[in-house]
């Protein structure tokens, strides 16, 4: 009954780490930060044959979209798919009003690829796409919470976090991201894989703040937790060894790096967090 009891709990806290924290738009919703604007004005900036449909719309996407790092897929096809409701989130960039509007398609391929086109807005004189980029390194792709972190005067840092699950293993890629001259560009991507074993979770949780930095652009402090639950017995495991319960933290620091013209962290301790 104890075990029972357990493997209950476990896969309810493992459902949470795998639920994304999205909020998705209707199109006919106002712009955050920008009520004079429907998101159906800014997607038909990425893809202007928008179809709408009940709970997913359709759309060709453009064919002059980048990777947003060496870690996303380049030989995707642009073509027609399917899209998720999007996500739009408000910012200061350069002084200036900013939204990145995120949306996940499906594309109808032989490869039934999948592919998040993150958009950089702009409305200087009116809704206009500067700039887009491929996030997708998982299936769902999502706005972190919080979403902006402020990291100095009309400058903000913006998170988003890709997802896929196989097996028991769900992985995670954390990208922070620094919209800069108009520009979506790499501030860090994160690696981490939660794994449900016998004796229950081995997970990461990680934390992102702004403080203050002696650069152009505001520190990032990076705090990533780790740790292996407890409370299972060798008779959970079999004959798997049974891992001991621990929790560890592990705190990293961005500053920027005026010399290279980008952000650098101050230790290696993340490169080996998904093994």
């Amino acid at each position: 009954m104890m075990r029972a009891a357990r493997s209950v709990c476990a896969c309810a806290a493992w459902l949470a780490l795998a639920a994304g924290v999205a909020l998705s738009a209707d199109l006919a919703d106002p712009v955050p930060g920008h009520p004079d604007h429907t998101y159906e004005d800014i997607v038909r900036l990425v893809t202007p044959d928008v179809v709408k449909g009940e709970y997913r719309h359709a759309g060709t996407l453009p064919d002059n979209i980048r990777a947003f790092s060496p870690l996303v897929p380049t030989a995707l096809t642009p073509g027609r798919g399917e899209f998720d409701p999007p996500e739009a989130v408000a910012f200061r960039a350069g002084g200036k009003d900013r939204v990145l509007l995120l949306m996940n398609f499906a594309l109808r391929t032989q490869y039934d690829e999948t592919f998040a086109a993150l958009s950089l807005i702009g409305f200087d004189a009116g809704p206009a796409r500067l700039d887009i980029v491929n996030v997708s390194t998982g299936m769902d792709v999502f706005f972190l919470d919080p979403k902006v972190l402020d990291i100095g005067e009309g400058e903000s840092a913006v998170l988003v976090q890709s997802q896929m699950q196989s097996g028991q293993t769900i992985y995670n890629n954390y990208a922070l991201i620094l919209p800069r001259n108009d520009v979506v560009e790499r501030i860090a991507e994160l690696w981490t894989a939660n794994e449900m074993g016998c004796a229950g979770m081995h997970f990461f949780q990680p934390s992102f703040a702004a403080v203050s930095g002696t650069g152009r652009f505001g520190d990032i402090k990076v705090t990533m937790v780790e740790e292996q639950e407890g409370g299972a017995s060798q008779e959970d495991c079999g004959d798997e060894p049974l891992p001991e319960p621990f929790r560890r933290e592990t705190t990293v620091t961005y500053r920027w790096d005026e010399s290279l013209s980008q952000y650098r962290p101050d230790s290696s301790a993340f490169d080996s967090l998904a093994r």
